[in-house]
């Protein structure tokens, strides 16, 4: 189990994550990406890239849009990656390219729900949280003030005394 979640979180870290891959990517030094799905890919792209060259993995909370885009920049740069995600594990883990990243070592998908549960928007939101906690340092790329998810994990993360910068 993840000592950031323990440590940042306290009581309200979930009991139980469902994991695929390597837990121990969890317990590196992680950026966090995220921001609307279909905006910043340029600055998605460069950030996973640098954090890939100065030894870090990215955590991001998606496998779609900008979090694939920073995902797949991280480990095509030999890097790692961790996906929280707020939507069925046991579908998302057979998508054969994540497949290959997680028997190469290089990906760990985890969720703190039962592995076939559907999206909601307060999964994410619960979701978006837990990635907050579990990263060193948060980008958000783009958002806007009704992005209740991006905006309820970056306050999450100012809570907890996280830096998180905004593009």
């Amino acid at each position: 189990y993840p000592r950031a979640l323990i440590d940042r979180l306290g009581p309200r870290a979930p009991a139980v994550l469902h994991l695929v891959g390597d837990p121990a990517l969890m317990t590196r030094d992680l950026l966090g990406i995220v921001g609307a799905p279909d905006a910043g890919e340029d600055v998605a792209r460069d950030a996973a890239s640098a954090a890939v060259t100065h030894g870090w993995g990215v955590v991001t909370g998606s496998v779609r849009g900008i979090d694939r885009v920073t995902l797949m920049t991280a480990t095509d740069a030999g890097g790692s990656a961790v996906v929280m995600l707020a939507d069925a594990l046991a579908r998302v883990v057979e998508e054969p390219d994540l497949r290959r990243l997680v028997a190469k070592g290089q990906l760990c998908l985890a969720s703190p729900f039962p592995p076939t549960v559907r999206f909601t928007e307060r999964n994410a939101i619960a979701r978006a949280k837990l990635l907050h906690a579990l990263a060193h340092r948060m980008l958000v790329v783009a958002t806007d003030p009704d992005d209740e998810e991006t905006m309820a994990g970056a306050t999450e993360a100012l809570t907890l005394g996280l830096p998180v910068d905004v593009w």
